[in-house]
């Protein structure tokens, strides 16, 4: 199991970083101390394989947030002129998925394009939903 635990810390190392203490080897055991001992090793390996699916960790967020800054499909030749008219919405009911990608691309759009981003703007311009 000791692999295991080493590929599930490796693929969701940056979850919640500077929130929470890292997690660490001892955490994961003693969570895995809450099932029978003939489950844990099952458990641990789906667990694995499902993030190993579906964890977008910050990098690839921060990537991807980037990408679509200049993206030509959604912005045109101008960002910044598009950017200046865009309302990004800031409308999750629950959750904190939303603030997180929209504090990323916050500062992505300062970075990049010089600009603070429009949150929940009242214009007759195109509506970007992030999460």
């Amino acid at each position: 199991m000791k692999k295991e635990i080493e590929q599930l810390l490796t693929l969701i190392g940056d979850y919640r970083s500077g929130e929470i203490e890292p997690l660490n080897t001892e955490t994961v055991k003693k969570w895995l101390q809450n099932f029978p001992e003939v489950s844990r090793e099952p458990i641990l390996l789906e667990i694995v394989n499902i993030f190993g699916k579906t964890y977008i960790n910050k990098a690839k967020v921060t990537s991807f947030l980037k990408s679509i800054l200049e993206l030509d499909k959604l912005v045109g030749k101008s960002p910044k002129k598009f950017w200046q008219s865009a309302n990004v919405l800031d409308i999750q009911g629950g959750g904190n998925s939303q603030k997180d990608f929209l504090e990323i691309f916050k500062t992505l759009m300062g970075e990049h394009i010089g600009m603070a981003a429009n949150i929940n703007t009242q214009n007759d311009a195109p509506y970007i939903y992030i999460d």
